[in-house]
C-alpha cells in the first residue's frame, strides 16, 4: 500500500502510517494541511530494500522508498516506528538507517548481485533523489515530532521546565557522529528515568546487539 492512514482520537493528530511510496505530491498536500504527521517504518530500508527492489518495484522507485528527508523540507512532520516485533524497537538503528540508507545484504539471497539494485538507497539520478537525513533530525523524530504527532508537544518530546523528565543516559554523543555514523553502533544504553524513577540497564557494560548481525 502507499499509505495507511489512522484516523486522531482526540487530542491526537491525524497520522500517514508507513508511507513507504508516498508520492511528492502527496507530501505536499499533507504537509498543506499542518495538522497530520507522516510515521514512517524506516528499518525496512535496510531488511527489505533489496527485495522491493529485485522483485517487486525496480530501482527507480524502490530508490527513494520512505522520503523521510522530502517530507521534512516541505515541513511535514515526520515520526518514526518499528512495528515491533516486525522490526525491533531501536531508535539509534533506525537513526542509522534513515542515515546512511543502506540495504541488508544477505549472502543467501541469490539474486543481491543482479536487476540493477544498489545497497544504497540514494540515487542523485533519480528526483528526489538523496533521502537520507541527520541524526539530528532521527532524534527529533522520535521527541519533538513524536510528541506532536500524539498531542503532548507541551507534556513531552523536550527537556522543559514543567514537562515529563522522560530521559535515557547513553555511553556516547549520537550527535557527534554525523561523520561516521557506524559509531552508532557502538553506543550503549546505561540508564533510563521515567516519571522520575531512575532504571539501571544491567547489560550497561556488554556490546550492544546490533540489529541485522
Amino acid at each position: 500500500a502507499i499509505l495507511a492512514a489512522s484516523p486522531a482520537p482526540a487530542g491526537k493528530r491525524d497520522v500517514v502510517l508507513h508511507a513507504p511510496m508516498i508520492t511528492s505530491e502527496q507530501i505536499g498536500r499533507l504537509a498543506r494541511r499542518g495538522d497530520v504527521a507522516a510515521s514512517y517504518l524506516i528499518q525496512n530500508v535496510y531488511f527489505w530494500g533489496l527485495p522491493e527492489c529485485h522483485q517487486v518495484l525496480g530501482n527507480k522507485r524502490v530508490v527513494n522508498m520512505y522520503p523521510v528527508r522530502e517530507s521534512m523540507r516541505a515541513g511535514l512532520r515526520s515520526t518514526f516506528h518499528s512495528d515491533s516485533p516486525v522490526t525491533t524497537p531501536y531508535p539509534l538503528f533506525e537513526a542509522w538507517v534513515a542515515k546512511t540508507r543502506r540495504a541488508q545484504e544477505m549472502p543467501w539471497y541469490v539474486s543481491a548481485k543482479t536487476a540493477n539494485c544498489p545497497s544504497v538507497l540514494i540515487d542523485n539520478n533519480l528526483p528526489p533523489g538523496d533521502q537520507s537525513i541527520s541524526i539530528r533530525d532521527s532524534l527529533r523524530a522520535f521527541t519533538v515530532n513524536a510528541a506532536w504527532q500524539y498531542g503532548m508537544e507541551n507534556e513531552r518530546g523536550t527537556l522543559d521546565v514543567g514537562k515529563y523528565a522522560d530521559i535515557v543516559m547513553l555511553s556516547a554523543d549520537p550527535l557527534s557522529m554525523e561523520n561516521d555514523p557506524d559509531q552508532l553502533k557502538t553506543v550503549r544504553v546505561l540508564r533510563t528515568i521515567r516519571y522520575g524513577h531512575v532504571v539501571e540497564n544491567p547489560h550497561a557494560n556488554d556490546p550492544p546487539i546490533w540489529p541485522g548481525h
